[in-house]
């Protein structure tokens, strides 16, 4: 079996040759035809629509926590507490609560920074039934729209205070 000895100049050269080709490409990838890359943009970011109305379509199992919390149809709602209350929702996790029923949500979707909707099981009241459900929340995160995408029955709520 024959061997090859590189000598010392043979290393060193080598050595040079790939610093210098990985050098090249570097300068490439900041080249001028390079919009990102150039001094004229140095220091200016892409400009990103976050809009509450922005579309993000991301599947989600549980309530972003900006829904988290009690929610009435009035303050009086609020008042009263859930067993007292036909018009008090609260909202924690991936359920529902409203008076005599639980909505677990199932197949979610976050539709914008302040929309979301999903299929929902509903039970309670001798009763099992499934809902199709968007919620809506205001821009200030102090009002909820309940709406049923099968009959396009909404319901508006106010976050509870106390």
């Amino acid at each position: 079996m024959k061997r090859y000895h590189c000598d010392q100049r043979g290393n060193i050269a080598m050595k040079y040759w790939l610093i210098a080709g990985c050098t090249m490409l570097l300068a490439s990838c900041g080249s001028s035809d390079d919009p990102v890359g150039s001094e004229a943009n140095a220091g200016e970011a892409e400009q990103v629509d976050v809009s509450a109305d922005a579309p993000l379509d991301i599947t989600i199992t549980q309530f972003p926590k900006s829904y988290f919390g009690r929610w009435g149809v009035s303050q009086d709602d609020c008042a009263m507490g859930i067993t007292g209350a036909r018009g008090l929702i609260s909202i924690q996790g991936s359920l529902v609560k409203f008076e005599g029923s639980v909505a677990t949500m199932r197949d979610g979707k976050r539709e914008s920074l302040t929309s979301m909707s999903a299929y929902f099981d509903v039970t309670g009241e001798n009763r099992n039934s499934e809902t199709h459900t968007r919620y809506q929340l205001s821009d200030d995160r102090q009002e909820l729209t309940r709406e049923d995408l099968a009959t396009g029955e909404k319901q508006a709520y106010e976050r509870c205070r106390n």
